[in-house]
């Protein structure tokens, strides 16, 4: 019997730099489907496998410049449309996985949005999302969903699009398997 994969992806955030990204930052939030073009060093993916529980370092959380601010533990969205958090770019067997966003909703007004997905083949492969459709109650999670990895991926990344009315907090992320 196979065990379970998960991975884990760490609840403290650091911005680290990255590329800018010259496309339109309202299209991208708009279209979960773009491709986030990938910070100037990207760690090498972790080989996936069927004991595989994966950290992203207490620093290593990536945001589009001056789309996100980092303090008290959690990445808040300025007012910039954009990727809000993407990353880390990890292998992941092909299966079954549930995503949980944690953070909070600040502000979501009408004509607003913020979108949570899972991506592999550089942006290209969509494999779940979830809308963020306001505050959470306490303690429950900001967003959650099921993504389906097809076949084994090198390239997993977690996304949080916004646009520029949306007042987000993300303090962290969890991809485990089903």
């Amino acid at each position: 019997m196979k065990t379970p994969v998960a991975l884990i992806l760490a609840a403290t955030l650091t911005l680290v730099g990255c590329q800018d990204k010259s496309a339109d930052a309202d299209a991208a939030a708009a279209d979960t489907t773009a491709a986030v073009p990938a910070p100037a060093e990207i760690p090498a993916p972790v080989t996936s496998s069927a004991s595989l529980i994966r950290v992203i370092g207490q620093d290593e959380l990536p945001s589009e410049p001056g789309v996100g601010i980092v303090a008290d533990g959690k990445i808040s969205s300025t007012g910039k449309a954009g990727y809000l958090v993407y990353g880390p770019y990890a292998a992941l067997d092909a299966g079954t996985y549930q995503v949980v966003l944690d953070g909070t909703v600040e502000a979501l007004p009408e004509g607003a949005h913020a979108t949570v997905d899972m991506v592999s083949n550089q942006g290209n492969s969509k494999l779940g999302s979830a809308e963020i459709t306001g505050a959470p109650a306490a303690g429950a999670p900001l967003a959650t969903f099921v993504a389906t990895v097809p076949a084994n991926a090198t390239d997993v990344e977690v996304r949080v699009i916004v646009s520029e009315t949306a007042r987000v907090s993300v303090s962290g992320y969890r991809v485990q398997s089903q």
